[in-house]
């Protein structure tokens, strides 16, 4: 006599195994944008220059902000560190906040476009 073979068993899993595929969003990390928008509008300064026309004052005034270097062609380490101290902090911020999974919470939460 001879014996019939047995199929082998397919193992399939259900759907709930299988990993969803999700677009991949456009988010904006908060804490660094707010540090450079506080870097680049300062106290209302270069408002004012672009609101009276005066656009080269306005060109002076973002460059001593985020270069440091004056009108005479100084440099000034000083307002260099008080400028960009804001967007250092709002980056130590964000780094903290993706080793505390905070961004993971609000992406889990669905809330769009926003990270911090």
């Amino acid at each position: 006599m001879f014996m019939v073979r047995r199929r082998k068993r397919i193992f399939r899993r259900t759907p709930r195994y299988f990993r969803k595929s999700y677009r991949k969003k456009m988010t904006i990390p908060i804490a660094p944008v707010m540090g450079l928008v506080g870097t680049v509008m300062g106290n209302g300064a270069l408002y004012n220059e672009i609101i009276s026309g005066n656009m080269d004052g306005a060109y002076k005034w973002l460059r001593f902000n985020l270069t440091g270097i004056d009108g005479n062609g100084k440099f000034n380490v000083m307002s260099l560190v008080q400028n960009w101290s804001p967007t250092i902090a709002g980056v130590g911020v964000h780094i903290a906040a993706n080793k505390l999974g905070l961004n993971r919470m609000l992406a889990n939460a669905k809330v769009p476009y926003v990270r911090v």
